[in-house]
């Protein structure tokens, strides 16, 4: 076309013209995505954990919940962000991406609600015949049809609306890219788009929507035969919430997408699309699951689990947060003054203060079992108490370096020298430990009897002193005359150096020089008191023998909030401390080092020099690689849809099976080192993992279901998955520090650590045995569990005294230890050997056969010369056929 200029990207109009409407916005949609998204996870994760719930209707609504989080989740963030940063750029890509998904799930979501419908209406007109209809392979294939046709409407309105030229204006009249604005910014001839898109919306729109009146109709016939009301209203109950949903979404969708363009865009058309983008995935899970009794007593089942979910990643950003700013004050020499000084006490204090009680809440959590002994509890009760008390000392001591900083600025370096701060810190541990030793002593000079159970998710003293049957008066005086001393005198500290700091501040002529001394001190005033407030409510408060739910929500608050948002609040906002975190940054990704030129990218040697032989390679590596991944998803499909493959064996085989997955995509189709060195190293955990499932299985049989039970096999494969993270950050983190130069051609058909070792021209020798530790270390502890496991289990199985017996036992345990050794093996010489700098053939082979050969033979030694996967197999295919 004449006059057309290419459009590199758009710029969404957003919500509002207004910035401060806009930031108002932004939070406003932030917080409905965080409700939409911890809504529909919480769906997802009782649907998949909670077996009564192993249901059709119930499948439907995990593949619901996963598409609204899918599709809320292509425009909201986007919004959010640029409606903070004020920045509503996208590129022609990304917009074109945006379209694209967003027609996806929104095709798929349609087809899901039409699929809900149908299974209501074998439900209630069809119930004898339900289990019949409405079978495992039924359900896989409507939702299968669900998700491609969904893929198959994108498609065909992504490739339709960017088929045409774009010219004039590049604002798009909506806040996320969508058919109907992109229309009216195109100068193409428009007819053909608009009634492709009009007939196809109106196609999937009207057929779906007759398709759910058509069943209701039934359903509703169905419904006013019952005699009793009960029962209608029963029947009722599960229908009108969807029928509602679903009508509210289909008129949305068509007002968005059917309506004539038009050149002036409207609020109204905003308004419905946010109508249509955020509500009806906010309101799904409301509408059909929490209020759903079903899902509210899993809820009540599964909330333990959650809970432990939370905390861990809780603690993890705790735990990371506070070792990036212990790490940084460490490693950075312009942060070694005094405050910093006691900011990473603060934070190693805060690292053993939740250590203390949240890892052991999250294994209660996860496995169900809260027990905790004398010892235990004593241990917890002495760390708690002395960490508490240490903090609250390191932060009165912070609040006198800031009052020397600000009121005797000329006198600083004199009065907080080294020894001054060393002085300061070690009293402030050594106080804690005194603190938590009388504690201590003092509750467990006591007697319990009666109730052993304690209220609360950890032993602190108020609990402890409930459960007792001494007089408990003395040792309640006590503790609250010492914690009462301690606080304060503390408090007292803190307020007259505030006191003397405010006074000097508001000296100050310019409002700058205010701001700049405010903002070091009322972060700190404020955790402070938040500090002793929920201490002080925890530990000085009457003990009841009817705790609340309040109390534990304090504990909560008072064991997790302060170390969560210390690094935030002193350090991660500070200037200081930002610039150290970039400087660590371009230490570690531009180490300088002599005659060294940057690498960009490197060339993989591959498996042959001879062209015709690597294209043999590529053929032979192909039809492994399908078999490996046809195997491994038969496994995985199996142990996830037959219900006689629900136990712990075939739990630990689906997660080996979708590890092999991963482990073979890594290297066979894009021939990368954290992936790799993660997955095998997870696969590794795994195993051992198996190893001991067997041990308990043959061993100790009659315990076998209390002990595998379903919390421990998912903390034991969540261990082994997150292990094999930490070690592909550690292999990766240590190669990648290294520079390279000189030739950048990788002596293997992968990137692997030994082949990048060859090519780095610093001393290596300190990473190759950092390596060597680490596998060595991962490698000999797990082959040493396995080979305990099996010799307890070959001990036994030697007792049983029948053939047979001891054939069977033997038969699921040989094949698992010959591939882990074949394993063990292989990557022993893959990682651990001497390295060199001219490669052999020998070393790809290697390679080829610790890379390809387990993913491949897993499924056969393992489950497909297995009876009951066999059995599993022979039934879907019935199912199937």
């Amino acid at each position: 076309m004449a006059n057309v200029t290419a459009i590199s990207g758009f710029f969404l109009m957003g919500i509002s013209d207004i910035q401060e409407l806009q930031t108002l916005c932004g939070v406003f949609f932030l917080v409905m995505y965080m409700a939409a998204l911890t809504s529909n996870l919480i769906i997802i994760i009782l649907t998949t954990l909670d077996l009564k719930l192993q249901t059709p209707m119930y499948f439907f609504l995990k593949n619901l919940s996963l598409l609204d989080v899918s599709f809320v989740s292509v425009t909201i963030p986007n919004l959010i962000v640029n409606s903070l940063i004020h920045n509503n750029f996208i590129s022609f890509l990304g917009c074109a991406v945006q379209v694209f998904l967003l027609s996806s799930f929104t095709g798929g979501e349609v087809f899901i609600l039409t699929a809900m419908s149908y299974d209501r209406y074998v439900a209630i007109c069809s119930p004898l015949h339900y289990d019949a209809i409405m079978n495992g392979s039924t359900l896989v294939l409507m939702v299968g049809i669900s998700w491609a046709t969904g893929v198959f409407f994108g498609v065909i309105y992504t490739t339709g609306t960017f088929s045409g030229p774009f010219c004039g204006s590049n604002v798009i009249p909506q806040f996320f890219c969508d058919v109907p604005s992109l229309l009216r910014i195109s100068c193409s001839e428009r007819l053909v788009l608009i009634y492709t898109g009009l007939g196809i919306g109106l196609f999937l729109g009207m057929s779906c929507f007759t398709c759910v009146v058509i069943s209701y109709f039934h359903i509703l016939s169905t419904v006013l035969k019952i005699p009793t009301n009960k029962g209608q209203s029963k029947a009722f109950a599960t229908c009108i919430p969807h029928l509602t949903v679903f009508t509210l979404f289909i008129v949305t969708a068509c007002f968005v997408y059917l309506k004539p363009p038009s050149i002036v865009p409207s609020i109204t058309d905003r308004l419905f699309a946010v109508f249509y983008t955020v509500l009806p995935p906010a309101l799904n899970p409301l509408i059909y699951s929490l209020r759903n009794n079903d899902v509210k007593c899993a809820l009540r089942r599964e909330l333990q689990t959650l809970c432990g979910v939370f905390f861990l990643v809780m603690y993890m950003a705790t735990l990371i947060s506070n070792l990036i700013i212990i790490t940084l004050i460490t490693l950075d020499l312009q942060l070694q003054t005094p405050m910093y000084f006691f900011l990473k006490n603060l934070s190693l204090m805060d690292v053993f203060f939740v250590s203390v009680t949240i890892p052991n809440l999250i294994v209660n959590s996860l496995t169900h079992n809260n027990f905790i002994s004398i010892l235990g509890c004593g241990v917890q009760v002495f760390l708690l108490s002395s960490f508490t008390g240490g903090e609250v000392f390191i932060l009165t001591a912070m609040s006198y370096d800031r009052y020397v900083a600000i009121c005797s600025p000329l006198h600083y370096d004199t009065i907080m020298n080294g020894s001054i701060c060393v002085l300061m810190v070690s009293v402030s541990w050594a106080t804690g430990v005194l603190f938590g030793a009388i504690n201590t002593a003092g509750t467990f000079s006591m007697s319990f009897c009666g109730s052993n159970v304690i209220p609360q998710f950890f032993c602190d003293v108020p609990s402890l002193l409930r459960i007792s049957c001494s007089e408990t008066l003395l040792l309640i005086n006590t503790s609250l005359g010492i914690g009462l001393f301690l606080g304060m005198s503390c408090f007292t500290c803190v307020v007259i150096s505030y006191f003397y700091i405010f006074s000097t501040v508001l000296k100050i002529p310019t409002n700058k020089g205010q701001s700049k001394a405010f903002a070091t001190c009322i972060p700190h005033l404020t955790v402070f008191t938040v500090f002793i407030a929920t201490a002080c409510f925890v530990y000085l408060k009457a003990p009841s023998n009817v705790p609340s739910i309040t109390d534990k929500i304090f504990s909560v608050l008072y064991s997790m909030l302060p170390p969560a948002l210390n690094p935030l609040i002193y350090s991660l906002r500070n200037n200081d401390v930002k610039c150290a975190l970039r400087r660590l940054q371009q230490n570690l990704c531009h180490r300088g080092m002599p005659n060294v030129t940057a690498i960009t990218g490197f060339i993989l040697m591959g498996f042959s020099d001879v062209r015709e032989l690597q294209t043999l390679c590529g053929v032979f590596f192909l039809m492994m690689y399908m078999v490996a991944l046809i195997n491994n998803f038969i496994i995985i499909i199996l142990t996830t849809l037959d219900m006689y493959l629900q136990t712990p064996m075939y739990f630990f085989l689906k997660n080996v099976s979708l590890l092999d997955v991963f482990f073979v995509s890594v290297t066979i189709p894009n021939f990368i080192v954290f992936l790799m060195t993660s997955f095998s190293s997870g696969e590794v955990f795994v195993l051992t993992a198996m190893s001991y499932d067997r041990y308990v299985a043959i061993c100790s049989p009659l315990h076998y279901d209390a002990i595998m039970n379903s919390g421990t096999c998912v903390l034991m494969v969540g261990v082994s998955w997150a292990t094999g993270l930490l070690f592909g950050v550690l292999y990766t983190a240590g190669t990648f520090s290294l520079p390279f130069c000189g030739s950048n051609v990788i002596p293997q058909f992968f990137c692997d650590i030994p082949s990048l070792l060859r090519i780095s021209c610093s001393e290596t020798l300190v990473v190759i045995y950092s390596s060597l530790g680490v596998g060595l270390c991962l490698g000999t502890s797990c082959f040493i569990c396995v080979v305990i496991s099996y010799v307890y289990i070959f001990s036994t199985v030697l007792k049983i005294p029948t053939t047979k017996g001891q054939s069977k036992a033997f038969a699921t345990c040989i094949p698992h230890l010959t591939v882990f050794t074949v394993f063990i093996v292989t990557a022993c010489f893959v990682y651990l050997k001497p390295l060199s700098k001219t490669p052999s053939i020998i070393d790809r082979l290697f390679s080829v056969l610790y890379t390809m050969l387990p993913p491949t033979v897993n499924p056969v030694i393992y489950s497909l010369r297995n009876t009951d996967v066999n059995n599993a197999l022979r039934k879907l295919q019935q199912n199937i056929c």
